[in-house]
């Protein structure tokens, strides 16, 4: 697992979203992550986006949490944008906050290598004085170019 600390100018992002809890993804019968990802390649959603900045790039967007990593949270899956403008009503939009992230990145076999990236994350954060989250807007940026890559950027409290 690869980590860095960069500064991010604010991102548009447009998709299609859920609300859902660790507890609810841990058990097959109620996770609604893999789904939401299975509707967006089967009803081609990327091809509807407008304005998209970048065809290869992918992301997953985890907002709005109710109790930290504890309770529900946002997720969207979608593309990054130079424009809100001529939006689909049934998309969401959301801008990822501008500000300090820690970039997680790993390589491997997916879905299995982003539980464990996930659960690294969990685990450097319960230990760590230096950083702390934000909870604010985290995000799985997915390429084309490297398929069996992610690189996960969680959002850093302002110190």
């Amino acid at each position: 697992m690869d980590v860095k600390e960069i500064v991010i100018n604010k991102k548009l992002v447009v998709g299609i979203k859920i609300f859902t809890s660790n507890a609810n993804e841990s058990n097959p019968e109620t996770a609604l992550i893999p789904s939401l990802w299975q509707r967006f390649f089967s009803e081609n959603i990327a091809e509807q986006i407008q304005n998209k900045l970048d065809e290869s790039n992918l992301l997953g967007v985890y907002t709005e949490y109710d109790d930290e990593h504890r309770g529900h949270y946002s997720v969207i899956v979608g593309q990054q944008v130079s424009a809100l403008e001529n939006i689909s009503e049934e998309f969401v939009s959301l801008e990822i906050l501008a500000g300090r992230y820690l970039i997680f990145s790993e390589a491997g076999d997916m879905p299995a290598v982003i539980f464990s990236l996930w659960q690294k994350i969990w685990d450097f954060f319960s230990d760590n004085k230096n950083h702390q989250r934000a909870f604010t807007t985290d995000f799985e940026l997915y390429s084309n170019d490297s398929p069996s890559k992610i690189d996960i950027y969680v959002a850093l409290k302002e110190s």
